[in-house]
């Protein structure tokens, strides 16, 4: 067994440089780990056999790197190998689904929640805030009354929201009409 760094391609197409551990290149039938389903290859060459899995990985980082195959249109690969992982320039609709679908659900741990709240820093809110406790000046008042002045969907002083039973909302001085309440939500 060795570990290989391998071209895998379409007839007159892109293509997808990978690498592959423990094989035998040759009866394994692989080509790749790729994603998109537009690529089908069907033709594999062998770039350099490895003792080591360290070696064959940085072959193919070298490769990667030159031919720059997260930006090339013509590699099916969508992410640059690194010595720490994968650098990935598209994310697009579906990874993210896919991403918040790993995430939905899981509790951080006592200790990651430690690790997040000592290294937040000027981040910090509440109490941890540097800025917890103080209050604006009366110039820094007349400026942010200035700016929200010339938004332009500042509501008009006074305003609140109303909501019907279907769930429409406005927000106006007076009730729109009969069958609205006051608030963002209809509650029986």
């Amino acid at each position: 067994m060795t570990c290989y760094v391998y071209y895998s391609h379409e007839e007159w197409g892109r293509g997808y440089i990978g690498v592959k551990m423990n094989s035998n290149p040759l009866t394994d039938g692989y080509y790749g780990s790729y994603h998109d389903k537009t690529f089908s290859p069907i033709h594999k060459i062998v770039l350099g056999e490895f003792e080591t899995p360290e070696e064959a990985l940085e072959a193919e980082i070298a490769l990667h790197n030159f031919f720059e195959v997260d930006k090339n249109p013509h590699f099916a690969n969508r992410a640059r190998q690194t010595s720490t992982g994968f650098i990935s320039l598209h994310k697009d609709e579906e990874w993210r689904r896919k991403i918040s679908e790993a995430h939905r659900g899981k509790k951080l741990s006592p200790e990651t929640i430690a690790k997040r709240q000592a290294t937040r820093g000027p981040y910090a809110r509440g109490k941890d805030s540097k800025k917890f406790g103080t209050k604006h000046t009366p110039e820094a008042k007349a400026k942010i009354k200035e700016a929200r002045s010339r938004q332009i969907n500042t509501p008009a002083k006074g305003t609140c929201w109303w909501v019907n039973k279907e769930g429409e909302r406005r927000r106006t001085l007076e009730s729109p009409g009969e069958g609205w309440r006051r608030g963002l939500n209809w509650k029986d």
